[in-house]
């Protein structure tokens, strides 16, 4: 079927936080059978069988499964079938679980039921009764996980159809990323042409998008019928930047962005050790701000170190997963970053009538750094604005070397003046001579 047909099922999709809300309650839709589900427990933890799709010797189901208290043990939970002749388990994980019980005896009460621990031995969490029937229709049977890249995801979906009925003309795979900000996705199609494929889903984008499935065969009789359709999100990622910014004798720096793009309150923390010591920590509580652009980075300081000293830095962030609603930390980044050795800095500032006129002299054995620079911002404003900026390389002059170089005072009420020396290729390592911010 065309993709251009579908434009107006397009329309129909919702905007991703709309969809958040409402995913896990979607039905299949067409000739698949549904059975609603009974809840047995209260909404944390939760366990759902959202959907199931019978046949005569398969049964398809999703189940999601959240523990915002996180009192459920991840490796108790399993979903069972059974009856007083077989019992059939098979192991859940917390978030969306689609899978198949298959070779089931035809015309056959089954009982469908979900189990979790929350320390006590297993409790049933949600059952439903089903019964096996010959049918046609069709279903999506899995969703795995492959490999995961820089930017996407490799995704391998199962599905499968049923046909005995001779219903059917041409099925195809829809499938589309939808995003908060995306109201009319883009869906592809592929063409199934056996009882059971597998279709490869290459591009996934690795931040937090949902994936949108439906399965829709043509009917020989006309028109069309959705056999079935899943949504699932990728697994959750923070979008965040961290880099080491400067390093000198006594100070170690962080730059880091947040994740814009998170709903969630975020923990941001910095540690940083010394040996086996922790010696200060560093704590950043992120929340997004809906009114405010985000284009900046954040400073993260740890100063008064030890000169030529080895530091140890992990950095870690705390959050609530919005897919299992569980409380999880990941380490973003470890590292060691070495403080500077020795060197000396004196330096002169002299104002002469609307200029200034700066020497520098430096005695660096360890030869850390080339240049020294001048920057001046213009604070007038609700922000700093650039001015200008001049860089000079050293004079040798015995152990040590020396700069002298004048500037012009800027012609505004207020402006912050900066000298600094750096070195040429390591853009962290720098040491601030002087920054003042001058009222004239």
């Amino acid at each position: 079927m065309p993709i251009g047909d579908k434009l107006s099922e397009q329309k129909k999709i919702k905007s991703r936080l709309e969809i958040l809300k409402t995913w896990m309650s979607s039905f299949v839709m067409g000739t698949a059978a549904i059975v609603m589900a009974i809840i047995l427990i209260p909404s944390s933890p939760k366990a759902s069988i959202l959907n199931v799709t019978i046949f005569q010797t398969e049964v398809v189901y999703q189940v999601e499964i959240t523990d915002q208290d996180e009192s459920l043990d991840l490796d108790s939970l399993t979903i069972v079938l059974s009856n007083q002749f077989v019992e059939i388990s098979k192991p859940l994980e917390f978030g969306m679980n689609v899978g198949m019980f298959d070779q089931l005896s035809p015309n056959t009460l089954y009982s469908l039921s979900v189990y979790g621990s929350k320390g006590f031995g297993n409790e049933r969490l949600d059952i439903i009764t089903i019964k096996t029937e010959d049918r046609s229709g069709g279903a999506i049977i899995s969703q795995t996980l492959v490999e995961t890249f820089e930017w996407n995801h490799h995704y391998s979906i199962e599905v499968l159809v049923k046909d005995q009925e001779n219903l059917y003309g041409d099925i195809y795979l829809y499938y589309a990323y939808l995003y908060e900000e995306e109201l009319d996705p883009v869906y592809v199609s592929t063409l199934i042409l056996n009882e059971r494929e597998i279709i490869e889903l290459l591009d996934v984008p690795i931040y937090n998008n949902i994936v949108h499935l439906y399965l829709e065969a043509e009917l020989l009789s006309g028109g069309f019928v959705v056999l079935d359709e899943l949504y699932f999100a990728v697994p959750f990622q923070l979008e965040t930047s961290i880099y080491l910014e400067h390093i000198d004798q006594n100070i170690i720096e962080y730059s880091f962005y947040p994740d814009y793009s998170s709903e969630q309150i975020v923990t941001y923390t910095f540690d940083l050790y010394y040996g086996k010591q922790k010696v200060d920590t560093k704590e950043i509580i992120y929340s997004r701000d809906e009114n405010v652009m985000h284009t900046s980075s954040t400073y993260v300081s740890f100063e008064k170190l030890r000169e030529a000293s080895l530091y140890h830095v992990i950095v870690s962030a705390s959050y609530q997963n919005p897919i299992t609603l569980r409380r999880e930390s990941i380490v973003l980044l470890e590292e060691d970053v070495q403080t500077l050795g020795d060197y000396e800095i004196d330096f002169q500032i002299t104002k002469v009538l609307d200029s200034y006129e700066v020497y520098v002299y430096l005695n660096d054995p360890n030869h850390y750094f080339q240049n020294v620079s001048y920057i001046l911002y213009d604070m007038t404003g609700e922000f700093p604005s650039y001015i200008e900026s001049m860089s000079y390389g050293f004079i040798p002059d015995g152990d040590g070397k020396y700069q002298s170089f004048s500037f012009n005072a800027p012609n505004v009420s207020s402006y912050q003046m900066m000298i600094r020396v750096f070195n040429n290729s390591e853009y962290m390592i720098y040491h601030i001579v002087f920054d003042e911010t001058i009222k004239p």
